[in-house]
């Protein structure tokens, strides 16, 4: 193997001896994809071996099988005690580590297209951790917390751009964050010297005291479960599962037991300010510290942000990555040289349950009913999805749903927030269920699809993906669900009539597309079900509902997307001029007479706007379909996306909208001024003037592109770019980072409407 790290990794364990008998048979596999790879490393004499599918399947089949060999040998050594073997067990994880990187580009390259064929080198540079430079580029930089993100756009595997952030490295260590806390508490105004040593030394005085007097109901030797019964025996009302407000009269008697003192002298000592910010912290604390350390079981130190990661290895081996936002492993450079690592999360698709914009307007229950059966399949694909990683927080926040803006049906859906996953609890049972985990026996449908392919994927194929992303022994129980799963699959096959579509629980109906748009919703969603389906039926009429609301103001902060550089953002601006040419009606009365010239020339001017949006939005779509349809021409290249031009003619459009409404305004302030009255006088033309500020004021405020508008242009142009090189058979860049742009600068492209 050519790469240094993995060949010097492969050398060592030639030589190094092992008890297992599953260590000859992974080293056996290992010689022959070493041999193969060599071959495809170096040009011949007709220059690079590009992997066509002959190629790339040989090449892929051997990759398989020494990737589940080695995690055979991982998996049957993991209770080792011999030094030896440890040793050994070690250089292979690393070996395994940097092999399930390979794997996961190999997953996303299609050999089948002529045109996007790479060599083995090529492909492989996109497998290590990318490390991308923002030492000259001008986008925000990392703040200090660990939660910090960054917002970027990076080109995925497939040419596409990505908008999403990158998140810091971020730690589990309940214990720290608690001392963190307490440390600060004890810095509190009215701290005494005492009070503050109390504070200070809270968990160690806890750890002392509990281990010299054992409480079966307070752990001291894991700091995860310390830190949350702490947390937990500390609530105002330990009674509900749903109260995380801190008691500061629980705390100071818990500081004073194990202190040995009397409430009221830590309470003197302490100080009301410090116990009151102590509370707060440890409510701050309380809920995530409770899943992580209860529901997750997460192992201290752990990688939370790889969470994320891990989730999106597995629905990539499942192929259905797109019930999920992207996650990958990333590092940066900072301007001074300093490497940051952590995760790069991509933006979902589809619309904000808590802040949806117009497109989600016609959203309900009906949009479950008669649909095509993609969205149910999806939610089919992400409940049985949760469920192999261990996913205990999936509600109907956490997911981001695709609609048919029409007609209100829903289309897909996409869930984020997927980092309190991966831990290590395998229920099975319905009585057995953790949180909002859905078992098999609740989820009552299973995608065909998915079904076969989860039936052909090995546990050790599962476990070896996600080698070098999460622990040892998170990726074991992953490897258990995914059994579960397999022999849930496997009873229902053998107990349902295959002729008959009628779903039953407690067994898996298989489904396929067409199949689950006539699937029984009423036994999906029945009020005594617990899964995803029941979920999502409850959470679409109060999305419906807020976006309902935030249309009627052109203070909402979304309708259609605020990015104008996507089709979304063009659909939303359509709806938005066609918002203000009906509040701009609305408040014309017939027995006023006719409008005066300026209030007119708001009225042309959003009808301008509104025009030029429709003209585009055409545009885009032919382009998108004309595209599809393996057109390469500029126009249909270029047309699909919202170009420089395209940006700067808003602007224009906005402009003559925000000038005629402070014309219109300012005029009719200095008539009612001469006249000797104020708007007060004149409810009527006071409205009028307040509507002609607040258009004034959202025209104004979008004049010049947001940064998220200059990255989708630029990636765009780009992108299209590199479709006009690759149809000239020149090389494109692969992957590269997109960077903020001063100014909307580039290529004109084809105007709106032609």
């Amino acid at each position: 193997m050519p790469q240094e790290q993995m060949q010097e990794l492969y050398n060592e364990l030639k030589n190094t001896q092992s008890t297992s008998e599953y260590y000859a048979p992974f080293l056996a596999a290992m010689e022959t994809l070493d041999t193969e790879m060599k071959s495809l490393m170096e040009p011949d004499e007709n220059g690079w071996k590009l992997l066509d599918p002959e190629r790339f399947r040989s090449f892929s089949e051997k990759y398989r099988d020494a990737g589940i060999k080695l995690e055979q040998y991982l998996t049957r050594t993991a209770d080792t005690e011999d030094p030896a073997e440890l040793q050994t067990r070690e250089k292979a994880n690393k070996l395994a580590a940097l092999m399930a990187q390979d794997a996961a580009v190999f997953r996303h390259y299609d050999p089948r297209n002529p045109d996007t064929q790479r060599s083995l080198p090529s492909l492989l540079e996109e497998s290590r951790n990318p490390v991308v430079d923002i030492s000259t580029a001008k986008i925000q930089s990392i703040g200090g917390a660990q939660s910090s993100r960054m917002p970027m756009t990076i080109i995925g595997p497939n040419g596409e751009a990505m908008p999403g952030v990158f998140t810091k490295a971020e730690i589990f260590d309940p214990l720290g964050s608690f001392d963190r806390a307490t440390n600060l508490a004890a810095n509190s105004k009215g701290v005494t010297q005492q009070g503050a040593d109390l504070l200070r030394n809270f968990s160690t005085a806890y750890k002392n005291y509990y281990t010299a007097n054992p409480d079966p109901n307070r752990p001291v030797d894991n700091n995860p479960n310390m830190i949350n019964q702490l947390l937990l025996q500390s609530r105002s009302n330990t009674d509900s599962s749903t109260s995380w407000t801190m008691s500061t009269d629980k705390i100071a008697q818990e500081i004073a037991k194990v202190n040995g003192l009397n409430v009221e002298e830590v309470k003197t000592a302490c100080g009301k300010k410090a116990l009151s910010d102590l509370a707060g912290r440890m409510k701050n604390m309380a809920f995530d510290t409770y899943i992580k350390a209860s529901e997750i079981q997460m192992e201290d130190k752990t990688r939370v942000d790889r969470k994320n990661t891990g989730m999106s290895i597995v629905a990539d081996v499942l192929g259905i990555s797109h019930v999920i936002c992207h996650s990958e492993a990333m590092k940066i450079k900072t301007a001074d040289g300093k490497i940051i690592d952590g995760t790069f999360m991509a933006m979902a698709k589809g619309v904000d349950p808590n802040n949806p914009g117009a497109e989600a307007r016609n959203a309900g229950k009906k949009s479950l009913k008669n649909t095509d059966g993609r969205a149910l399949e999806a939610i089919a694909d992400l409940q049985v999805l949760d469920y192999i990683c261990g996913n205990v927080d999936r509600h109907g926040g956490n997911l981001f749903y695709q609609f048919d803006e029409e007609t209100g049906k829903l289309i897909g859906v996409q869930g984020i927030d997927n980092d309190s996953s991966l831990g290590t609890r395998v229920p099975q049972l319905k009585n057995e269920r953790v949180r909002r985990l859905p078992v098999c026996h609740t989820m009552g449908v299973i995608s065909k699809k998915t079904a076969d392919k989860i039936m052909n994927l090995t546990p050790a194929e599962l476990a070896f993906a996600l080698r070098g992303t999460v622990d040892e022994k998170s990726i074991q129980a992953c490897a258990n669900r995914l059994r579960v799963v397999q022999g849930n699959i496997q009873h229902s096959r053998e107990k349902l009539d295959p002729n008959s579509k009628e779903i039953k629980y407690p067994y898996l109906q298989e489904l396929t597309t067409e199949e689950f748009a006539t699937a029984d919703l009423s036994k999906l969603t029945d009020k005594r079900v617990d899964n995803h389906f029941k979920e999502i039926y409850d959470t679409l009429p109060r999305v419906g509902a807020r976006a309902r609301v935030a249309v009627e103001s052109l203070k909402a902060k979304t309708v259609g997307s605020e990015n104008r550089a996507t089709i979304s953002g063009v659909t939303g601006q359509v709806l938005k001029a066609g918002q203000m040419k009906k509040m701009l009606s609305d408040k014309t009365s017939f027995w006023r007479g006719s409008s005066s010239q300026n209030y007119k020339d708001i009225e042309e001017a959003v009808k301008e706007y509104e025009a030029y949006q429709k003209k585009l939005l055409t545009r885009m779509q032919n382009g998108q379909k004309s595209f599809e349809k393996g057109e390469t021409t500029p126009e249909a290249v270029f047309g699909r996306h919202v170009t420089s031009f395209d940006m700067n003619q808003m602007n224009a459009g906005l402009k003559k909208i925000k000038n005629a409404a402070d014309k219109y305004a300012t005029e009719k302030l200095a008539e009612l001024a001469a006249s000797g009255k104020t708007p007060e006088d004149d409810p009527y033309i006071k409205k009028r003037i307040e509507l002609a500020q607040e258009i004034s004021a959202y025209a104004g405020e979008r004049l010049q592109p947001s940064k998220e508008e200059r990255e989708t242009v630029a990636a765009s142009e780009r992108r299209a770019a590199e479709e006009i090189v690759r149809k000239e058979n020149k090389p494109a860049p692969a992957r590269q980072e997109v960077v903020e742009d001063q100014q909307i600068e580039g290529k004109k492209g084809p105007e709106a409407g032609h």
